[in-house]
C-alpha cells in the first residue's frame, strides 16, 4: 500500500484514538482490493490465530512506519477484545493531535523588534517535542499527571485516551549543545494546567514545589 492510502484511513477517525485492529478495519473497508493482497501474500492471521506473521501484522508495521515519519503517534496500550492472542492492543492519534494539543513546549520569545503582521520567531524545547523521548516517558509514568493525578481517559472517556503533556525538570537555559536527555529522569508528565502552572512565572517551579500547592 501507498502512504497516502494509510494517511486516507487514519484521517477517517477525525482525529479520535484509534486502535491497530480500527485501522485494519479501515483499511478492509476503504481498500479491499489491496487489503486481499495482503491476505494473499502474509495470510489471513489476526484474532489470535497463532501464525508469526500475517496481513494483520503487516498493517502494523505500516502504523509503525507512520509513526516513525511522524505522520502518527503512538498511544498507550489498552486491553483488547477476549479472545485476541495478545492482551493489549496498541492505539494511535493522528499528527494534528500531537501538533496542537499534546506538548506544551518551553517558549523563548525572541526581543527583536518587529513589524507589525510579521512573522514571530519562537525558541522551544525540542527535548519535549521528541516523540522517542516523550513514548519512553510515558512507558515509566503513563499518562497520569505526575503532580495532581489527573487522568484524561478516566474523565472523558475515549476521548480523553492517551492525552498528557511532558514537561522537561531541567530548565532550559541549562540546556547545552553537549546535553543527552535522560526520558525517565528528565521528562514527566503533566496536565496542561500543572504545566501552565510551572511556566507561568520565571524561575519555573520544581516538581515539588508544584506538589507543595496542592497541601
Amino acid at each position: 500500500m501507498q502512504e497516502f492510502q494509510l494517511l486516507e484511513v487514519a484521517n477517517t477517525f477525525n482525529d479520535e484514538p484509534f486502535s491497530t485492529y480500527d485501522f485494519i478495519l479501515g483499511i478492509q473497508n476503504m481498500f479491499p482490493e489491496e487489503w486481499e493482497s495482503l491476505e494473499e501474500k502474509y495470510g489471513a492471521g489476526g484474532k489470535g490465530a497463532g501464525t508469526h506473521y500475517s496481513a494483520y501484522s503487516r498493517s502494523s508495521q505500516y502504523l509503525n512506519k507512520l509513526s516513525n515519519h511522524e505522520q502518527l503517534y503512538k498511544l498507550n496500550y489498552r486491553k483488547s477484545p477476549e479472545g485476541w492472542g495478545s492482551y493489549v492492543i496498541r492505539y494511535w492519534c493522528t499528527q494534528d493531535i500531537v501538533d496542537e494539543a499534546n506538548f506544551y513546549p518551553d517558549e523563548i520569545n525572541e526581543d527583536d523588534t518587529v513589524t507589525e503582521g510579521a512573522k514571530k520567531t519562537v525558541t522551544v524545547n525540542k527535548y519535549e517535542r521528541d516523540l522517542g523521548a516523550r513514548n519512553k516517558c510515558i512507558e515509566k509514568y503513563g499518562v497520569t499527571c505526575f503532580a495532581c493525578g489527573f487522568d484524561f481517559e478516566e474523565v472523558y472517556g475515549e476521548r480523553g485516551a492517551g492525552f498528557i503533556h511532558v514537561h522537561h525538570i531541567k530548565p532550559l537555559g541549562e540546556i547545552g549543545s553537549e546535553y543527552s536527555l535522560n526520558p525517565t529522569k528528565d521528562l514527566v508528565p503533566l496536565c496542561p494546567n500543572c504545566h501552565a502552572i510551572v511556566h507561568r512565572k520565571t524561575p519555573a517551579l520544581s516538581i515539588k514545589e508544584l506538589k507543595r500547592l496542592f497541601s
